[in-house]
């Protein structure tokens, strides 16, 4: 509604309740609450319109309101007016046209009181003070919390935290109070603001401040010891691995400095502990020569490489002959001073481009890129007549052959495997005939063929209890009688017939079938015997047994085992060995040995004579028998010598 006033000039139109059209709303004048009062100027400052909110009358020190007044109000910040004892915000702001030109002045008057709650709601819910105080101090005007202060304690309750940022200007002539009221900011605050009285704001951010700088030393408190834990597991682990502590060898500096130092010291180890470990196992540990993982790779490339380009080359396979003998009389050590000087002799006669390579054991490889097969068969002969020449190993003079399979790329093979196994077929034919060298031929690759079904005929042989045991007897002429029988072993195979006990036991040696070979012989020995003993008769029997056997520290086992099993007396079972077999290994097999004649089993050397070793040594064994090798006796009735 509106009213207007009595006689006289005509008063202002006043609304009451409803907001008048050209009250703007609280969201364009960005204002915190509603105005209580708006008024409506004319350009020569007569009020042609005014607004209340409340049912009062409209304050007469606003309603003809002084011209300080409205100085004071039209400030960016506005002025401070006692109206009716409450203290108001009043504001002024001129109203122009489209030309710019001014056409009337809003004035709006906003309760202190409301404003002072609203800011502290937005700004600090529940925790901030904000506050009008008279000069003295003494007496709250308005505030956000009234009982927060007491009357007479205003000033000693804000001092130390907060400032006075400007005294207000009188706002009315009827009170001298409100000619002094002062402004009270918090610090930081632009001053165009509503003064703000927040407590504890200050002691917050001290209080931020001081867990901060807590949590941040505790940060790198953590940070320093993580960085030292991390430099001494290095410290630790470098000394593991044989390398000095970083800082041992002079290397001082902080912990960055020193762990920086550390992980540099590591790196370095760990990439020569790699580059050594990729040559160990490409390398021969023996002779330091490739092995045959290197071989295999540089095959493949050399496969590759000619294959694009259209070139040929040749590899051989190489086997030492009688190599055997000289490792299982003389030992291994012996047996490995003279694989070196093999692999220097081959070095010798090749060339730079080519790669000699040891598989293991005695067999080599040679790979000869870009070489026509006469080359290669020159070369195999130049090899022979190298390995050929006598090998002085600790005062040895020990003499092997060799024998040589070369395969021609890509007439005997396209790929790397087909090479490696026809150049293996190879050399079993040179060795086999004896001719030194042999080029692969596809008619004689049956052989090889022989050889791995044999193999794997012979572990069958072993499961279905297809092999027989021959029995020799031995004659005491001193009683006449037939005292002792020894077992031979005999294979009789399907398709080949009789396969010689030297090329089959061979096999087994090489295969990891000797074990199962060896406890079907001791079985089915001791068996006829505890059948001969059963039926009357007072017989031995007699086993040969392989070098590996006597190596195996399980053997007195299973001959315990096998003896309870058939219940015969272990003065019943006599084990032959060779001479060449005790010298393999003295130590490994003088215990079996001692082991055996400990349980009651008679142990004989079987053609003694023929190997390396001497009477001196076998007075160390226990030994009931020696068998003399037959090239000593067969001749002794016709040679005095």
């Amino acid at each position: 509604g509106w009213q207007g006033h009595g006689p006289g000039p005509p008063g202002p139109v006043v609304y009451h309740g409803v907001p008048p059209p050209w009250l703007p709303s609280r969201a364009v004048l960005s204002a915190l609450v509603g105005p209580v009062y708006a008024l409506l100027l004319t350009p020569n400052g007569r009020t042609r319109e005014a607004y209340r909110s409340r049912a009062q009358d409209l304050p007469p020190a606003l309603l003809h309101g002084s011209a300080g007044l409205l100085r004071g109000a039209s400030r960016e910040d506005g002025a401070i007016a006692v109206l009716d004892g409450t203290p108001f915000l009043i504001t002024a702001r001129p109203v122009t046209g489209p030309s710019g030109r001014v056409r009337a002045t809003l004035v709006l008057a906003l309760p202190v009181g409301t404003m002072l709650n609203q800011i502290v709601q937005e700004d600090s819910p529940g925790r901030g003070l904000l506050a009008f105080l008279s000069v003295d101090g003494t007496q709250v005007l308005a505030s956000s919390q009234p009982t927060a202060l007491a009357p007479g304690t205003a000033r000693s309750a804000l001092r130390g935290r907060f400032f006075v940022a400007g005294a207000v200007p009188g706002a009315g002539v009827h009170t001298d109070l409100a000619a002094r009221l002062i402004r009270v900011t918090r610090a930081g605050v632009p001053v165009a603001l509503i003064g703000r009285i927040l407590a504890r704001a200050r002691d917050q951010r001290l209080l931020m401040a001081l867990v901060f700088v807590l949590v941040f030393g505790l940060l790198l408190f953590w940070i320093t010891y993580r960085i030292r834990a991390l430099h001494m597991r290095i410290g630790e682990f470098s000394r593991r691995v044989g390398l000095r502590h970083a800082g041992e060898d002079g290397a001082g500096g902080d912990e960055f400095r020193l762990l920086e130092h550390g992980f540099q010291q590591l790196m370095e180890h760990v990439l020569d502990e790699t580059s050594n470990l990729e040559y160990q196992a490409q390398h021969d540990a023996l002779t330091r020569l490739p092995n045959r993982v290197l071989l295999y790779d540089r095959l493949e490339q050399a496969v590759l490489n000619s294959a694009r380009g259209h070139r040929c080359f040749a590899l051989m396979m190489m086997d030492l002959d009688r190599f055997k003998e000289i490792n299982d009389t003389l030992g291994h050590y012996i047996g490995d001073l003279m694989l070196k000087q093999v692999g220097e002799r081959l070095l010798g006669v090749l060339r730079n481009t080519d790669t000699v390579a040891r598989l293991g054991g005695d067999e080599f490889a040679v790979l000869l890129p870009a070489a026509e097969l006469e080359s290669a068969v020159a070369l195999a002969r130049k090899i022979s007549e190298s390995i050929d020449r006598t090998f002085e190993v600790e005062g040895h003079g020990l003499s092997v052959g060799i024998s040589i399979g070369i395969v021609y790329f890509p007439t005997h093979g396209s790929d790397a495997n087909t090479l490696l196994q026809r150049a293996d077929v190879a050399m079993y034919q040179a060795k086999r005939f004896g001719s030194g060298y042999a080029i692969y031929d596809p008619g004689r690759d049956e052989h090889s063929v022989e050889r791995i079904a044999l193999m794997s005929d012979l572990r069958r042989a072993i499961e279905d209890q297809s092999l027989e045991l021959y029995f020799q007897p031995e004659y005491d002429m001193n009683t006449g009688r037939v005292c002792r029988a020894e077992a031979l072993l005999r294979w009789f195979h399907p398709k080949f017939g009789p396969i010689p006990p030297e090329e089959f036991i061979h096999i087994a040696e090489h295969t990891g079938l000797i074990r199962p070979l060896t406890v079907w012989v001791l079985n089915s020995a001791l068996r006829q015997c505890a059948r001969w003993v059963q039926g009357g008769l007072d017989m031995e029997v007699s086993v040969n047994l392989s070098v590996r056997d006597l190596q195996d520290p399980g053997l007195p086992g299973v001959v315990e085992d096998l003896l309870r099993k058939w219940q015969v007396v272990p003065r019943r079972l006599m084990v032959e060995v060779t001479e060449s077999a005790i010298m393999s290994d003295p130590s490994s097999v003088r215990e079996n040995l001692q082991q055996l004649n400990g349980m009651g089993v008679r142990t004989c050397i079987d053609d003694f004579g023929t190997g390396y070793s001497s009477l001196v040594y076998l007075k160390q064994l226990p030994l009931q028998e020696i068998k003399i090798d037959r090239t000593f006796v067969m001749d002794m009735v016709r040679d005095d010598n």
